[in-house]
């Protein structure tokens, strides 16, 4: 194994700068280069009207939402009192949490390995497709990310070093973590559950109170996020949804397949037959129900971010069908090449466990393990991503920053030495295919949520409403502020618009041609963004006027 070492050196720190150009400085000379600093995207615009109207009112006044997120609204208010209230504080929110994120992330990884495994490690999540678009936003899964990785940080230290300060730090980052995202509470409850299984007599009563005060505080927040529920409350659970889970954990042995590489690679010699039977088997089992594909989707989809769910019409594709194709195989294969490895790994810690009390024996044992904090925080993240698919129906790509660094981690321990030969080409490969996509994804987003809110704003200069103006899901729901109300009667134009309008918009933006009644065509923007930014075709977005009354006059085309 490489060298661990306690105290970071030069390298690490010129490590640590290079990390950060690539994922905090590169999104951000995109969202300037596209103007979109400030610019919601997705469900932003939720926790932007709650961050404002805090700063600006003392309260926080925002649609309901299933997200706790009351922790990134308080966190946001320096940087809103120090740019004035003005949008751009929301995208460098963002960004910082990015930054956090990122430097934890690499510093818990050199815990164990060295400094190039980590900086992969570091890699990974950044290149995760759809991260570096919100790394300049202000959603909730990259500080939830951030906060999770920093707690598991301190935590892991605290093991290690025995300092109780690290393990309150710990605790208070987990909690913090929770108020952003109700689901974040698996890093705290993975390293009190460690700390309990090492624990010495002497600091027993230490840790029964830091837990209970832990416990108070996250069921405090978990109760309130409830009271904030999408349309009043949460569905009423269905355990059959939990078949997206294959989906789901596939989208995550895609982002890790470099990582995957290697440590298939080093442990070769050791797999057995049954060991590719049982996690080819487990894949296939995977895909025997969904039918959403290999990859699960919202943000690393062929369409795009969100693909075509933000605005009306249909644009084109981001990446193309034989590339998407290729994609979903190599997915496939990913996930197939990560369940055996964890079948070999279960096998191991399960041979010879035949009553409970050496079932017990080797719980404990794995307790003490070094990556047990690790083990035990993916192993509560996946049950917590099984209740919100039984729960909510679906799962998203984008709630799986925080497995990213932790699974790596073990993926990458203990596979220096001598490397078969072709591994680095593949692994280089699997690098390049994830990176290629995740610049497509993102550079595509920042194009077309800049173009779309552009489009929004020529439509208000021609003295529409913005409320009566829908330029897309993002701009529907910040200017209408309202709570989601799926029982509204069908208005004929987007579903988002039957959510939040309470009548059919007098003006709507669409990425292609439409002939809706009661609309006219104002004007066709055959160059309203390039498809990548910088790069590749131009694309088009139309603007619709409604002739109804009440609305302005259409304006000639």
């Amino acid at each position: 194994m490489p060298r661990v070492t306690a105290r970071l050196g030069r390298r690490d720190l010129g490590v640590l700068l290079a990390l950060l150009l690539l994922g905090v400085a590169a999104p951000l000379a995109m969202a300037v280069a596209a103007g979109a600093i400030g610019v919601p995207s997705n469900d932003e615009w939720v926790y932007a009207i709650g961050a404002d109207s805090l700063y600006r009112t003392g309260t926080i006044t925002m649609p309901s939402h299933t997200a706790s997120a009351v922790g990134q609204i308080v966190l946001a208010q320096p940087l809103l009192w120090l740019a004035g209230g003005a949008s751009w504080a929301h995208s460098a929110f963002g960004l910082v949490m990015a930054a956090i994120g990122i430097v934890a992330t690499y510093l818990l990884a050199r815990q164990y390995l060295g400094w190039a495994a980590s900086a992969t490690v570091a890699v990974l999540v950044i290149a995760f497709p759809g991260f570096a678009r919100q790394s300049a936003g202000f959603m909730t899964d990259v500080p939830t990310f951030a906060l999770t990785t920093l707690s598991l940080l301190l935590g892991v230290r605290w093991l290690r070093r025995g300092r109780r300060a690290q393990l309150v730090a710990s605790l208070a980052v987990g909690v913090l973590a929770v108020s952003v995202r109700e689901f974040a509470f698996a890093a705290p409850a993975a390293i009190l559950v460690v700390s309990w299984v090492r624990s010495r007599p002497g600091e027993r009563a230490f840790l029964l109170a830091v837990s209970v005060l832990a416990a108070v505080a996250v069921g405090a927040l978990l109760m309130s996020a409830r009271s904030l529920a999408l349309n009043g409350g949460i569905a009423p659970p269905n355990l059959s949804n939990l078949y997206l889970m294959g989906p789901a954990l596939t989208t995550l042995a895609a982002v890790l397949l470099p990582a995957t590489i290697p440590a298939v690679s080093r442990r070769l010699d050791t797999l057995s037959p049954m060991h590719l039977v049982i996690g080819t088997g487990l894949v296939v089992i995977a895909f025997v129900v969904p039918t959403v594909g290999p990859l699960v989707g919202q943000f690393w989809t062929a369409d795009g971010l969100v693909g075509n769910a933000l605005l009306s019409g249909q644009r084109q594709p981001v990446i193309g069908p034989v590339a998407w194709a290729l994609s979903g195989a190599l997915a496939v294969v990913a996930a197939a090449l990560l369940a055996t490895l964890t079948a070999r790994w279960a096998q191991r810690r399960l041979t010879g466990a035949r009553t409970l009390s050496i079932v017990w024996a080797r719980v404990l044992e794995t307790g003490r393990l070094p990556s047990a904090p690790l083990l035990l925080f993916l192993v509560g993240y996946t049950g917590e991503l099984a209740i919100i698919v039984w729960m909510r129906s679906y799962p998203l790509d984008r709630y799986l920053y925080p497995m990213i660094p932790a699974v790596a981690i073990i993926l990458l321990r203990q596979t220096a030495g001598r490397e078969r030969r072709g591994t680095r080409p593949l692994q280089s490969t699997a690098l390049a295919w994830l990176g290629a996509s995740a610049i497509l994804i993102t550079t595509n987003s920042f194009a077309y949520d800049a173009a779309r809110w552009r489009a929004g704003e020529a439509a208000v200069a021609l003295g529409y409403a913005p409320a009566t103006v829908d330029a897309g899901y993002d701009w529907v729901g910040f200017h209408s502020g309202m709570h989601a109300n799926v029982t509204r009667p069908a208005l004929g134009v987007a579903w988002y618009d039957d959510m939040f309008m309470t009548s059919p918009p007098c003006a709507f933006v669409s990425n292609s041609p439409l002939d809706y009644a009661g609309f006219v065509l104002i004007r066709s923007d055959s160059g309203a963004y390039q498809q990548y930014l910088l790069a590749g075709p131009s694309q088009p977005l139309y603007l619709y006027g409604s002739t109804a009354s009440g609305c302005p006059a259409p304006a000639a085309p």
